[in-house]
């Protein structure tokens, strides 16, 4: 796949975002990368949400923003994830944090070697970092439950989210036509609303 003619109608900061990931994406390796991308600058229902996003822009590079969390999301799908899911992803590393620090107060080979318990100190916080990471619940990507699309909405929470944070409002229309573009399949704005507003 060659590299993708760019309309004239996509946004200039749009159209520099996607010639620099186009050089760094040889085509063979890169295939499905650069198919996401091409219909993301070429189908002629992403016009209307250009032309919408700018009304709604600040500066230009809000615009190559957008685009590039429509292109990565898809490239690299998400999730979407419970509390209980959260949880459990924490679970391990909390519990081995907690034998790190059990080990350091009760195992005699730490309390004799000072390296050895100051490593442990170190590795038990990071096991606590990684326990608070995988359980925070302050994320696009947690829901109350699971459904039976979780893949597809998982995208629209994270674009929708972007969206509110780069443009003031979800747009619900402009989320719809960017998924249903990225992920070939028809996303209506009822249902972004729904998925953006559990």
């Amino acid at each position: 796949m060659r590299s993708t003619p760019i309309p004239n109608w996509v946004p200039p900061s749009v159209q520099n975002y996607v010639s620099r990931m186009q050089g760094l994406l040889p085509p063979p390796l890169f295939a499905n990368d650069r198919a996401i991308m091409q219909r993301l600058v070429t189908e002629p229902t992403m016009r209307h949400v250009w032309r919408q996003l700018k009304q709604h822009s600040k500066s230009d590079e809000a615009l190559a923003e957008f685009f590039g969390c429509a292109w990565q999301s898809a490239r690299f799908p998400n999730i979407v994830t419970t509390p209980k899911d959260r949880a459990t992803l924490a679970a391990p590393w909390s519990s081995a944090a907690e034998l790190c620090r059990w080990t350091n107060e009760h195992d005699i080979g730490a309390r004799m070697n000072p390296d050895l318990a100051a490593a442990l100190v170190r590795v038990a916080d990071h096991f606590d970092d990684v326990a608070r990471q995988r359980g925070r619940l302050d994320s696009p990507l947690v829901v109350s439950h699971h459904g039976k699309d979780d893949e597809a909405r998982a995208y629209v929470r994270v674009l929708g989210t972007r969206t509110r944070e780069l443009f003031g409002n979800t747009l619900y229309g402009t989320v719809a036509t960017t998924a249903s573009v990225a992920l070939k399949r028809k996303i209506g704005w009822r249902q972004v609303r729904q998925w953006c507003n559990p």
